[in-house]
């Protein structure tokens, strides 16, 4: 029962998104999304620029960030112009 207890305290308080191995490429559309919010549009304008829906957007953005191993827009736009993506 301890052993239960301990194993889940070690996956609740493990953090929610864990940066992904830097060698996964974005995708085409990943970068299309990173490039509009760098230019500081908002994710709502992104969506309508894309014709795609705002949930689509956040899903795009969340993955890209994830794979620059990045938490906030900032990061992740500073990473791929680091990467060279942007």
């Amino acid at each position: 029962m301890t052993s239960l207890a301990s194993s889940l305290d070690g996956k609740l308080l493990a953090p929610k998104h864990r940066s992904v191995t830097f060698g996964q490429e974005l995708t085409e559309r990943e970068t299309a999304v990173l490039r509009l919010l760098a230019a500081g549009l908002s994710q709502r304008e992104a969506a309508a620029q894309l014709y795609v829906s705002y949930n689509t957007i956040k899903t795009q953005a969340r993955t890209a960030y994830r794979k620059l191993g990045a938490g906030t827009r900032s990061q992740a736009v500073r990473r791929a112009k680091e990467l060279g993506v942007l």
